[in-house]
């Protein structure tokens, strides 16, 4: 999603009025935007990190702490409220979104499941 914010240009004027024109998330407007966004960016990008790493290195722990912050983040995504996205940007988002579930796959029901055993 991060592709339309660099090139703002992928969207028509249009859709960019609308969607600065959508609704807060639920619950987000009671709380300065900028303290949920570092809060949440935070936590989001150690989470990726650390369980990218993890998984990289074969870590134990890294299989089920992917597996858990996907099923957790899935629902906290109905929270988002609406948003715009250009093409590329859908194709960018539907393509890490299959690679992500390559990922667990691979880490569950392959041979390199082993890996992730505990020594």
């Amino acid at each position: 999603m991060v592709v339309d914010v660099v090139f703002p240009e992928l969207l028509p004027d249009d859709l960019h009025s609308v969607a600065s024109n959508l609704p807060p998330p639920v619950g987000i407007d009671s709380v300065p935007f900028a303290i949920v966004g570092l809060v949440g960016g935070a936590a989001l990008i150690f989470l990726v990190i650390a369980t990218s790493a993890g998984l990289w290195l074969f870590q134990p722990w890294a299989r089920s702490c992917s597996l858990w912050a996907t099923i957790i983040t899935v629902p906290l995504l109905m929270w988002a409220g609406p948003g715009v996205s250009s093409g590329v940007g859908n194709a960018l988002n539907y393509g890490s979104v299959v690679l992500w579930g390559a990922v667990l796959a691979v880490a569950y029901w392959s041979p390199l499941a082993v890996r992730f055993e505990r020594r």
